[in-house]
């Protein structure tokens, strides 16, 4: 019998859908362990317990998946903006190539055969779509302007973010000082209150171009 906050040591077998690594624990029971990377031996705590399998947090890793790396963001582990920055990136395009057939596969009852996954030139700076929403600290009114942090709807505040165009960055941080200066509110999601809720950027790799779209 298993219960919430027991401690299990497990090898992740496999990645699948929503970026979680799969193993089994010595009685054969499915869990799913976030932050993972296919080959690590890890030592994970249960967070929920169903039917037919649990949801684990990772607690500590115990011996390193050959294809885990370094991460180039220095709030990779923090911020929810991206996935998957630890694992090396060719064995992420086998990952994503994986999960399509076997999806795939399981929806149409049949074996489907799935191209290797393209690879991009830019690994950095390769974000063209940005979404940040924004909140303001309680006291001091200072702006925050970010990602959510994974699974809740707390931002992490980012000056610098590898993974999109840096004259977003500059962009966002006049944004921050003259939004501070003007005295605009930023929207409270707990009250319905405020003003500036989202910003959206479009960049062209083509051109340079930018578009800018201020919510409110």
């Amino acid at each position: 019998m298993f219960s919430v906050g027991d401690l299990l040591e497990l090898k992740i077998e496999k990645m699948v859908y929503e970026g979680l690594g799969l193993g089994h624990n010595n009685e054969g029971i499915t869990i799913f362990v976030d932050n993972t990377c296919e080959g690590d031996i890890v030592e994970a705590k249960i967070v929920k317990v169903k039917k037919n399998y649990i949801i684990a947090s990772l607690e500590k890793i115990i011996e390193p998946s050959p294809y885990r790396i370094q991460s180039f963001c220095p709030i990779h582990n923090a911020c929810g903006g991206c996935q998957w920055q630890y694992i090396e990136y060719n064995k992420q395009l086998e990952i994503k190539q994986n999960m399509v057939k076997e999806i795939l596969t399981k929806a149409l009852g049949r074996e489907i055969n799935i191209e290797k996954t393209m690879s991009s030139p830019n690994i950095k700076e390769f974000r063209h779509k940005i979404q940040m929403p924004v909140s303001q600290t309680k006291n001091s009114k200072r702006f925050l302007i970010g990602y959510y942090k994974k699974g809740s709807h707390d931002i992490v505040n980012i000056k610098y973010c590898p993974i999109q165009p840096k004259i977003v960055d500059e962009i966002i941080e006049k944004i921050r000082i003259e939004a501070q200066n003007c005295g605009v509110i930023a929207y409270n999601e707990k009250n319905g209150k405020g003003e500036l809720r989202h910003i959206i950027f479009r960049v062209s790799e083509y051109s340079g171009d930018i578009i800018l779209c201020l919510v409110v």
